[in-house]
């Protein structure tokens, strides 16, 4: 009997999956800091630029009355992060659920963010 996955041995598969990539004005409150709109996205990554040394994330669901709230984990534990210029960072995996994430930080400066979906 021949094996049906044979013609598939030396076969190679891309996943083609969405992606952007983007500068994002970052600053010390949640009102005025830029918003990350991640609906339809599965993760993403982004590079700290300027004097930021820490985030604390905020977050906001998509319906009518939604505010900008702090994120918190699944510990109850709000999602903060230390973080240096030039390096690149996991968005945390607690607020892959919002609709729209904010990163407020320490300093004014620029996020480079990328996505995937």
């Amino acid at each position: 009997m021949s094996n049906p996955n044979a013609s598939m041995a030396n076969t190679s598969v891309a996943v083609v999956r969405k992606h952007v990539a983007f500068a994002l004005s970052v600053n010390t409150a949640e009102t005025t800091t830029s918003a990350i709109d991640f609906r339809g996205w599965a993760g993403g990554m982004f590079e700290v630029n300027g004097s930021i040394t820490s985030i604390t994330w905020y977050a906001r669901i998509d319906h009518e009355s939604a505010s900008i709230e702090p994120a918190y984990d699944s510990t109850n534990t709000a999602i903060t992060q230390t973080v240096a210029d030039n390096q690149v960072y996991q968005l945390p995996t607690a607020l892959f659920g919002a609709d729209y994430i904010y990163p407020v930080t320490n300093a004014a400066g620029t996020l480079y963010v990328s996505l995937k979906g």
